[in-house]
């Protein structure tokens, strides 16, 4: 007994609007890959420069000055303290007003 019970019947019609699908869906699988790989690199890119603030020039900010009046040593205390404070508010006010 065949494991197949029915035979399937192609036509040449039927062949090309598959194959003429499959790379459609493969040239957009490539575009999104594109795309998000570029999305995901500069906002990556944006966090690591926010949580490492590696630029120490002045500017409108006072991390700057707080930056270049510590230790070398406290830098990752002063780094966690200044940064992750505006995160750690948002969610003791989100607690607190829900």
């Amino acid at each position: 007994m065949s494991l197949l019970k029915y035979s399937i019947v192609l036509s040449l019609a039927d062949v090309q609007r598959i194959v003429s699908s499959s790379i459609v869906s493969s040239a957009c699988f490539a575009l999104f890959c594109l795309w998000h790989r570029h999305f995901l690199w500069s906002l990556w890119d944006h966090w690591v420069f926010v949580f490492t603030c590696p630029d120490q020039r002045p500017n409108m900010g006072v991390f700057w000055y707080l930056f270049t009046e510590i230790f070398d040593n406290f830098r990752g205390l002063f780094l966690f303290a200044l940064q992750y404070h505006i995160f750690i508010d948002a969610i003791c006010l989100s607690i607190r007003f829900r």
